[in-house]
């Protein structure tokens, strides 16, 4: 009952760890922690292209990329990570600056560079031709095409950047022909109507409403739930994009967000869990090798395991879809034997310990002694029962 009572009071302290999710109880269990909050951890410590490459009840093999190296390693659901193994090489990521010096020393020059979720989509002049040409994030280019002539007009691109240069963001233009155009656009939190010339030079503003806030990672989650995700993890929360898988239902998706909230890129990577009930977690733990299961449905917190396996109990933390959360090992299973709690008892201090057994037969309460191996050594009448 001790134990009981330790196990329900643990529980209870990490309850707040729990996601929320309806019930349901219509799918076998698949065990194992968020990929998704593992990725998230990795990525701000400096690792990238994250794979995993093996998963198990306690923990799942990764592979990913730290500075110019390719490492191993294992990662336990209790958020320990095992030694790092180096297994090759990575190519180094380069940066949006990077990839316009990339560019400038190709020749290229009047340069405006779009994120296309960690692909480069630049404008710029080469030769006299205006051209649209990609930059890979490991600094590959590629994929030239020819707009046109480079004139003294700039184009919409190149006013972009003109005006993110000045201070504005989130720009968008309303008209693009003409000697001057109109665009939509932000600074410092106020929504603006420009009159632009084809050179660059703002003629007329006006407000015309006000900007959302500019969104941190710890943002993302809420925001992003409003809109319909959830189980939402940022899995690179590197500016100028952050990059974030969710579930929409139960697809999994891999996202490309601005700082302000733009979704630029979803990608269907995957399914999501369903929710799961008791069942399933008892399944779950039955399939791999654990029994003597106790599960503790906890609401919309989720569920407490308790089960043994090789003669070790374990504890478990379980979301409403069975992802792992937490575990701890309890010890052995099995009850110490007579001599082990002798030894406990002279470990305490004690001498000359005795084990007394009391029971009733036949209407007479009896007292046995026992020795070390639990055999009787006497007995007593001490009344009746």
């Amino acid at each position: 009952m001790r134990l009981a009572g330790i196990f329900v009071a643990f529980f209870i302290q990490l309850g707040s760890m729990f996601l929320l999710a309806p019930f349901a109880s219509s799918q076998v269990i698949q065990l194992g922690g968020s990929d998704s909050e593992i990725k998230g951890m990795l990525a701000a410590q400096g690792y990238n292209r994250i794979d995993v490459v093996e998963r198990g009840l306690s923990g799942a093999t990764y592979n990913a990329c730290l500075g110019r190296d390719r490492m191993q390693f294992k990662v336990y659901w209790d958020g320990r990570i095992s030694s790092p193994n180096r297994i090759g090489g990575c190519r180094v990521q380069i940066n949006a600056e990077e990839a316009a010096r990339l560019l400038e020393s190709r020749g290229y020059d009047r340069i405006s560079l779009e994120d296309r979720g960690g692909t480069w989509l630049a404008i710029a002049c080469n030769r006299g031709q205006r051209v649209r040409v990609e930059v890979t994030p490991f600094g590959d280019i590629g994929a030239e095409r020819v707009l046109g002539r480079c004139e003294a007009e700039l184009e919409p691109s190149e006013l972009v950047a003109t005006l993110e240069a000045a201070g504005y963001d989130r720009v968008e233009f309303k008209t693009r022909q003409g000697p001057r155009l109109i665009a939509l656009a932000c600074q410092r939190g106020i929504r603006l109507e420009l009159t632009i010339s084809r050179r660059g030079e703002v003629l007329e503003q006006r407000p015309v409403g006000e900007c959302e806030r500019v969104l941190g990672a710890a943002d993302l989650p809420a925001f992003l739930e409003k809109k319909g995700y959830d189980r939402v993890v940022v899995t690179d929360p590197r500016l100028p994009r952050y990059r974030v898988e969710a579930c929409r239902k139960l697809v999994k998706v891999e996202l490309t967000v601005t700082r302000f909230g733009d979704i630029r890129d979803e990608v269907r990577i995957g399914n999501c869990q369903q929710p799961v009930g008791p069942a399933e977690i008892t399944a779950g733990l039955q399939a791999e090798g654990y029994k003597q299961i106790k599960v503790i449905d906890n609401g919309p917190t989720g569920f407490a395991a308790m089960g043994c396996r090789d003669n070790r109990r374990s504890e478990f933390l379980f979301n409403r879809f069975g992802e792992v959360l937490k575990e701890r090992d309890l010890g052995r299973c099995s009850a110490l034997t007579m001599t082990e709690v002798l030894k406990g008892a002279a470990d305490g201090g004690l001498d000359r310990v005795q084990v007394y057994v009391e029971g009733c037969r036949a209407g007479r309460r009896i007292r046995l002694l026992l020795n070390e191996f639990g055999e009787e050594v006497s007995r007593e009448r001490i009344g009746g029962c």
